[in-house]
């Protein structure tokens, strides 16, 4: 379905929630010829099965204060002990072919870009901290100690959902193409026929 004006997307959600799963599912849904996902740039390291320039650009803690001193991010902050950026470039180009933006970022990036831009829509995607803190330890990938700095920063995230202009419930046993459609129907719901 043609739309006059394209709404951006801002997936948010506390770590461990299934953002980035959900995220693979949304695109899978519209396609790459309505929308198109922006690769955030990051100081941590790569996780299995992760590759560069597809999941993330993984970048040094230099150089990425390098490209925020050149303002090549619309947005950047800190997440825990890492840096995570969105590049001006990469949104650019998407929007330039039409398509709509699909950002994978924290609340304070969402609010950051829908501060720049009244078109990005943020979704917040909500589970319960037992559910998160169940997810990250079968995630596997991090110490308990980074795992309870995720669960601190979960709860702050949690607690600014008011912030969020939708929100999706995915719970234990969830199914990511459900929150997908579920997200899916309220942005063609919102777009300008």
């Amino acid at each position: 379905m043609p739309y006059k004006t394209n709404l951006d997307i801002a997936l948010v959600a506390p770590s461990g929630t299934g953002k980035s799963t959900i995220n693979k599912a949304i695109i899978s849904l519209l396609g790459n010829s309505v929308v198109k996902n922006s690769i955030s740039a990051t100081t941590r390291d790569p996780r299995p099965g992760e590759k560069d320039r597809r999941d993330y650009f993984y970048v040094e803690e230099e150089a990425f204060f390098e490209f925020a001193k050149a303002r090549e991010f619309m947005e950047y902050n800190r997440y825990g002990s890492t840096y995570y950026g969105t590049f001006r470039y990469i949104v650019q180009n998407i929007i330039k072919t039409g398509r709509s933006v699909v950002y994978d970022v924290d609340i304070n990036g969402a609010v950051n870009l829908r501060n720049l831009d009244p078109r990005v829509k943020i979704f917040g995607i909500r589970a319960g901290l037992e559910t998160i803190e169940e997810r990250l330890v079968k995630r596997g990938t991090e110490t308990p100690q980074q795992i309870k700095r995720r669960m601190d920063i979960a709860e702050q995230e949690l607690k600014r959902f008011a912030e969020v202009d939708f929100i999706i419930d995915y719970e234990k046993g969830a199914i990511a193409d459900v929150a997908a459609n579920e997200i899916v129907n309220l942005w063609q719901k919102i777009q300008t026929p």
